[in-house]
């Protein structure tokens, strides 16, 4: 999960450069904006201009680690510009205090952080900004919360082994997935992957047909409230990655051939009915063999963020109940925003630039059924 955060550059400014205490709590909220954040800023520069400056003024060897931090952040295209109206605020003398409530107003974020005066400035414009009731924090509070922005590896475990309850579980909905996981993701991103080999092994198979369709249905559920409900008709790629398991050529029979194609058919069909949605979907059916095997576990890769997610996205089961949350997807199924997650486990990828190495120079299975079949 990505926490998309307003940090105004008076959370920054140090007024005692002997003051070690504070200079290691701005680094720390720094720390965590890497970890699992996203730091909202103007498309004019304004805001982060003044928090280099802000890092620039500490001692130099906290303004290095600040400037080391910040450079990472850029490279891992966690510094999202936000585009505001320019007029739109006029409560403070400075334009920065009017950009921060601009970005408050037009933009979805879970805490923003001020200090001094300008957390007052922020603080006056309650009234028209309700949103700011319970996201405004100063850096004190901020930190003796333990942060807004979970920490650790794994996000969520919900298995029977685990320390999870299943009441617990029963709360974590597809509602609370949205909520919780998707909308800070998409609501930013510019490219979303999935790698999941289990789609494309359990397509052509009349004995997984079921299974086949829970896929389909999930992927769906995610392409629509990515597009649709989140609004991101803007993105540059969905892009959806399975496999299909070939034997080796001297093995394989006249009906494993017909499954391989059928199971190709029956993706490809998937994949049109996609592209009506959104027409830059794309899925990659990849070729799986004794050279060529998949991650066992399933990934969501961004250009920002990268989750694993232990059972696929085989997330949630299709639901009968119809109520108040049933949502129509295109392809006529129904979902239900109640359902509970099955079993899984969900954490952050240590390592998505590897898996999409290796994806990008693996073959397509089409192209072993043109030259080999």
């Amino acid at each position: 999960m990505l926490s998309p955060v307003i940090l105004h550059p008076s959370a920054l400014q140090g007024q005692n450069k002997e003051d070690k205490t504070f200079f290691f709590a701005a680094v720390r909220i720094l720390l965590d904006l890497l970890d699992n954040g996203l730091l909202l800023v103007d498309e004019r520069g304004i805001i982060i201009d003044k928090i280099v400056d802000s890092i620039r003024d500490w001692p130099e060897d906290f303004s290095d680690i600040g400037d080391s931090i910040l450079s990472e952040l850029f490279n891992k295209q966690r510094i999202v510009q936000t585009q505001i109206t320019e007029s739109e605020f006029n409560t403070c003398k400075g334009q920065v205090c009017n950009n921060c409530l601009a970005i408050v107003n037009l933009n979805f974020h879970d805490v923003v952080i001020a200090e001094g005066q300008c957390y007052e400035c922020l603080s006056s414009s309650r009234s028209m900004l309700t949103s700011l009731n319970s996201k405004l924090t100063d850096l004190g509070s901020f930190l003796v919360s333990h942060s807004s922005i979970p920490r650790g590896f794994t996000i969520f475990n919900f298995h029977e082994s685990s320390n999870v309850n299943s009441e617990d579980q029963r709360d974590f909905t597809r509602l609370t997935f949205e909520e919780k996981i998707l909308k800070p993701i998409f609501t930013y991103a510019e490219s979303i992957k999935i790698v999941d080999k289990h789609i494309g092994r359990n397509a052509g198979l009349t004995s997984k047909k079921k299974i086949f369709k829970s896929y389909k249905t999930n992927i769906e559920w995610l392409l629509d409230f990515c597009i649709n409900e989140v609004g991101r008709n803007d993105l540059e790629l969905f892009e959806v990655c399975c496999g299909i398991k070939v034997k080796p050529f001297n093995e394989l029979s006249k009906k494993d051939l017909e499954n391989i194609k059928k199971g190709i058919d029956e993706l490809r069909d998937f994949e049109r009915s996609m592209q009506e949605i959104f027409p830059d979907f794309k899925l990659l059916i990849k070729l799986e063999d004794k050279l060529h095997d998949l991650p066992h576990d399933r990934y969501l890769i961004t250009n920002q963020v990268a989750l694993f997610i232990g059972r696929g996205f085989e997330l949630f089961a299709d639901s009968d109940v119809l109520d108040d949350s049933t949502r129509h997807l295109k392809s006529g199924v129904t979902i239900n925003k109640g359902d509970v997650i099955k079993n899984t486990e969900i954490g952050y990828c240590t390592d998505p630039y590897n898996i999409e190495k290796k994806l990008q120079v693996w073959p397509e299975v089409e192209e072993f059924l043109r030259r080999y079949v």
